[in-house]
């Protein structure tokens, strides 16, 4: 069962996905992206990673400072609840040993596609989804 992240925090992620790609790759990575970093710019969205939160801002006219934070753990756990297929992937396209086969444009792909896995709603138990035949 995948761990279920809040509107909030799945917009962060979104926007912050290259910054969380290696973690969706490899938990072991969780350490690499907690050493401070910051970038943003252009007004519209800016992060920082300090410690073990990942803080991003998103300053405009409409939403004046819009602020959202996740915790590096919840993320590296957000990540392990992943589909096994997937975290395979992105694993793929970060490795480069034993065979060099990083594609980090790839990794970026599939980082975004998890975090829109959690925006299909699934059906519950017994409901049809909108195209699928009775039995």
């Amino acid at each position: 069962m995948t761990l279920v992240l809040t509107a909030d925090e799945r917009d962060l992620l979104r926007e912050a996905h290259r910054v969380i790609a290696p973690i969706v790759a490899t938990s072991g990575m969780t350490d690499h992206v907690r050493t401070s970093m910051s970038g943003g710019g252009n007004g519209r969205f800016s992060y920082a990673v300090r410690g073990n939160k990942l803080t991003g801002w998103w300053p405009t006219q409409w939403n004046p400072e819009r602020e959202t934070s996740i915790t590096l753990t919840r993320v590296q756990k957000w990540a392990d609840s992943l589909p096994d297929e997937l975290r395979a992937r992105a694993l793929v396209a970060w490795r480069v040993y034993p065979v060099n086969t990083r594609d980090i444009p790839a990794l970026y792909r599939i980082t975004l596609e998890a975090i829109d896995l959690q925006e299909r709603p699934q059906p519950a138990p017994g409901q049809l989804d909108l195209f699928q035949e009775v039995s």
